[in-house]
């Protein structure tokens, strides 16, 4: 019986391609969380305390966003950095993130190769991403 971790190690390539697939889409989701975690964590509201909702929508017009709108970072070029329904501008940071998060987790791939190391350094890795931005978020508040 093959092993999909073997299928990994005997293709380098379609793993680190994976890798950078769903590390776009984590990085993704870290947008969320950078932005969603510290509002949650200020909230007096219960039913605020959610990272899944509300659903994402334009900071602007406050129109919720449509599936292939959370393309990660492809969305961003098609719309050309501008909202579908608005066109407010969307910031870079959004796609920076996402490419941030992508580059980092292939170079972890790659030094690590396919092990339980590789799962726990992507992990930090992804939390320190959130930590930074949300530490930058915060330095620019005061």
């Amino acid at each position: 019986m093959i092993d999909i971790a073997d299928i990994f190690k005997e293709n380098p390539i379609f793993y680190l391609i994976l890798i950078a697939v769903v590390s776009l889409f984590v990085g993704s989701f870290l947008n969320v969380v950078i932005y969603r975690l510290p509002r949650m964590l200020k909230s007096d509201s219960a039913e605020q305390l959610n990272l899944s909702f509300p659903l994402s929508h334009c900071p602007l017009c406050k129109r919720l966003l449509k599936p292939w709108h959370y393309i990660p970072v492809f969305s961003y070029i098609f719309l050309k950095g501008k909202c579908a329904y608005c066109h407010g501008k969307i910031s870079i940071r959004y796609p920076l993130v996402e490419l941030l998060c992508c580059v980092v987790s292939v170079f972890i791939a790659w030094i690590f190769g396919v092990s339980i190391i590789t799962l726990v350094a992507l992990i930090l890795a992804w939390i320190l991403i959130c930590l930074v931005f949300i530490c930058i978020d915060a330095k620019q508040e005061k």
